[in-house]
C-alpha cells in the first residue's frame, strides 16, 4: 500500500521464504566465503598429497576429482543442514515476527511493528541495500537486514515507486 511518501508492507515469510532469504544472506557473509575458500584449499592439499606422496600409484581421474571435491561437498552439505536445522528453530521461535508483522517506510526511516515487536531504524543506519530475485535486503549491520518480499507489491509500478524512494533515502550507498 502506498500513501504519498509512505509505504506499508506486510511481512509474511513462510519457512521456505525464510530459508531462501537466510541462505542468500549467509553465502554473502565474509566468514562463509573464507570457509569455502579454505575447503577448496583443503581439496587441493588432499589432491597434492594423494598424488605426490604415492608417486608409484596412479589413481583414476574420478578418485582424484572426489579427493579434491570432498571438502567442498562436506562444507556445502554441512552448510545446508545447519541452515535448515537452525533456521527451523529460529523460525519457530520468531514466527510472530515473520508472519503478521508489517514494515512502514516513511521519510524518516523503517518502522517494523507486529505482535510483540516494535522497532524503528532511521535511514542513516541502513548500511547497504541488496536485491535478489524474490527479496530486497536493507542491511542495518554486517549480518542483519530487514527483508522485504517483492511478492507483497501489487504491481510493478508500486515496486518501482518503492525502489525510487529507497534509492533516494539511501543515495550514499
Amino acid at each position: 500500500m502506498i500513501t504519498q511518501d509512505t509505504f506499508l508492507i506486510k511481512l509474511d515469510l513462510s519457512f521456505a521464504d525464510y530459508w531462501r532469504a537466510t541462505c542468500w544472506m549467509t553465502v554473502r557473509m565474509k566468514i562463509i566465503r573464507r570457509f569455502f575458500l579454505l575447503s577448496i584449499a583443503l581439496g587441493v592439499l588432499g589432491l597434492l598429497s594423494n598424488t605426490l606422496l604415492a608417486p608409484g600409484e596412479i589413481q583414476p581421474w574420478y578418485v582424484l576429482v572426489f579427493v579434491f571435491l570432498m571438502p567442498v561437498m562436506f562444507f556445502g552439505a554441512f552448510f545446508l543442514v545447519a541452515i535448515t536445522v537452525f533456521g527451523f528453530f529460529i523460525y519457530r521461535s520468531r514466527v510472530r515476527y515473520l508472519k503478521g508483522a508489517s514494515y512502514r517506510f516513511t521519510h524518516w526511516g523503517i518502522e517494523k511493528s507486529g505482535k510483540g515487536i516494535e522497532s524503528s531504524t532511521p535511514w542513516h543506519q541502513v548500511t547497504k541495500v541488496r536485491e535478489s530475485k524474490s527479496f530486497l535486503f536493507l542491511y542495518i549491520s554486517e549480518n542483519d537486514a530487514h527483508i522485504v518480499q517483492k511478492s507483497q507489491f501489487s504491481s510493478q509500478q508500486e515496486w518501482s515507486e518503492f525502489m525510487a524512494m529507497i534509492k533516494e533515502k539511501t543515495f550514499r550507498l
